[in-house]
């Protein structure tokens, strides 16, 4: 993406980046986003383990405690949060490397979509310039 700026950053000042250029910066974005996307499945895949990992744990010190015990619901319940913590913990470790790459893959989206303008851009001025026979 820092390249999709440096090339367009002249733009304001009516200096016209090479579309070619931009065109491959699009074969790009394409090729990030589809690994993205695959990267984003496997991280939904991790969250989701890591919820359920956190969820048996609770469980199994849940019943635990109240059957080894003797704890009433509500401490039996406190206690299996106290020892699952450590399986919480990585749910939202696993949650946020999600989130993380839900925001990337946005950002590639909108980058994409502004190289599109750009080049839209770029085309329609083109076509918009006198050819050196109408001089």
């Amino acid at each position: 993406m820092q390249r999709i700026k440096d090339e367009t950053k002249d733009m304001k000042t009516g200096v016209i980046p090479d579309v070619v250029l931009l065109q491959g910066l699009q074969g790009e974005l394409v090729d990030l986003y589809h690994r993205l996307g695959e990267d984003l499945a496997q991280s939904f895949s991790a969250k989701e383990l890591a919820i359920l990992d956190r969820k048996v744990t609770a469980a199994k010190y849940h019943l635990k405690g109240r059957m080894e015990f003797s704890m009433t619901q509500e401490d039996a319940r406190q206690d299996a949060i106290k020892q699952s913590e450590e399986e919480y913990r990585g749910e939202i470790r696993a949650m946020e490397t999600y989130e993380h790459s839900k925001i990337l893959r946005d950002s590639l989206s909108n980058a994409f979509s502004y190289l599109q303008q750009v080049i839209s851009t770029i085309k329609l001025l083109e076509g918009k310039q006198p050819s050196p026979s109408q001089s």
